[in-house]
């Protein structure tokens, strides 16, 4: 879905009245500078904020207002963010974004609603969009293997309940684990797509599952349990994909606005320009990551005729409704988007045309 408000020019012929009203708004708010072209982009960067915040809440489907209930710790989304190529805070790192859809769903251990096992891992496995899945990753706190000489070896077992009480005695996943590390607690993960898959299959067949580790050989006590099932803010959950992992970063931009707010529209012609927009500054505060990155936008004319723009209003209306060509972007790129949908629900998803690379006349 292409967001509004990147194709400046043209987009007021089909805009809500609403945003076409607010124009006189913006311009009383932009009065207080007494640069006139640094007024003609404060108007369009309101007008496009506000075209863009209509456009991404209809993108991601979110009917509510801002929610702040995140199903998981701190730790787990401090951990999340990292993986997902940005910083803690939820910031870029070096400008590089990754593509893709996902979401994060809690594991519940021992739930009430089957026979006691303090072992039982279960997952309800919801698909909120639909899609085939493509990978599913269970993360979960390993403490109290101590590490010889920087390395802890160890095996994960995982087990799959068969009905309601029994357990396979087989494991239907066995992996060595060779971690250099000298800490005794530490995050690991372990792939169980094929179960997922299943239980997204057929939801009447998922008993939970039992996770167990090894080490030396000899299986751990229960009383020393190494995998942590007890703590909120290092609890399990489970991390799927529903679309092709990119093979590798890129750029979200790749060079530099091209122009400067101070300078005039008709003598810099079509030029791009930077657009800095912070989600937390209007109260976003559901979107996760990235918090602020830059849209950037095309504006400028496109030497159809002899310029105009006697004020900052007259010329910012004339260039919206009137020009017959206009300067608008040649490409733009998608971006991932990490919030929290309606159900509170981590989602990662890639929303495209979120930020414009180039600009072209047409």
């Amino acid at each position: 879905m292409m967001l509004p408000g990147f194709h400046l020019c043209s987009a007021s012929t089909i805009l809500p009245d609403n945003l076409e009203d607010d124009l006189d708004k913006y311009v009383r708010e932009c009065a207080h500078d007494t640069n006139v072209n640094r007024r003609y982009h404060c108007v369009l960067k309101k007008r496009k904020l506000a075209e863009m915040k209509q456009g991404l809440t209809y993108a991601l489907g979110i009917r509510s207002g801002p929610r702040r209930n995140i199903s998981i710790s701190q730790a787990h989304l401090k951990q999340l963010l990292l993986r997902e190529g940005f910083t803690e805070d939820g910031q870029y790192v070096d400008g590089h974004v990754h593509q893709g859809d996902a979401f994060i769903l809690p594991v519940q251990q021992n739930p009430y609603f089957f026979p006691e096992n303090e072992f039982r891992t279960y997952v309800d496995i919801r698909n909120p969009h639909g899609n085939k899945i493509k990978e599913a990753v269970l993360n979960f706190y390993v403490s109290g293997i101590t590490p010889k000489h920087g390395v802890a070896k160890y095996q994960v077992n995982l087990y799959r309940f068969i009905d309601d009480e029994e357990i396979d005695l087989e494991p239907f996943e066995s992996y060595k684990r060779v971690k250099e590390t000298w800490k005794s607690d530490f995050w690991d993960t372990i792939e169980i797509t094929d179960l997922v898959k299943d239980w997204d299959r057929e939801p009447s067949k998922n008993y939970g599952m039992m996770i167990k580790i090894e080490t030396n050989g000899v299986p751990k006590q229960e009383e020393i349990d190494p995998i942590e099932r007890e703590s909120e803010e290092m609890a399990m959950y489970l991390q799927v994909r529903t679309f092709p992992l990119a093979a590798r970063p890129r750029r979200l931009v790749g060079g530099n606005a091209n122009c400067t707010d101070t300078m005039n529209p008709d003598e810099a012609g079509c030029c791009l320009y930077d657009f800095a927009v912070d989600f937390n500054s209007f109260g976003w505060y559901w979107v996760l990551a990235p918090k602020a990155y830059n849209a950037y936008y095309c504006t400028g004319m496109c030497k159809t005729g002899p310029g105009h723009g006697s004020t900052h209003y007259d010329m910012f209306v004339d260039f919206l409704k009137q020009r017959k060509r206009c300067c608008t972007p040649h490409h733009l790129q998608s971006m991932k988007v990490i919030y929290l949908d309606n159900s509170d629900t981590i989602q990662i998803r890639d929303i495209e045309q979120m930020a414009v690379s180039n600009c072209m006349c047409v």
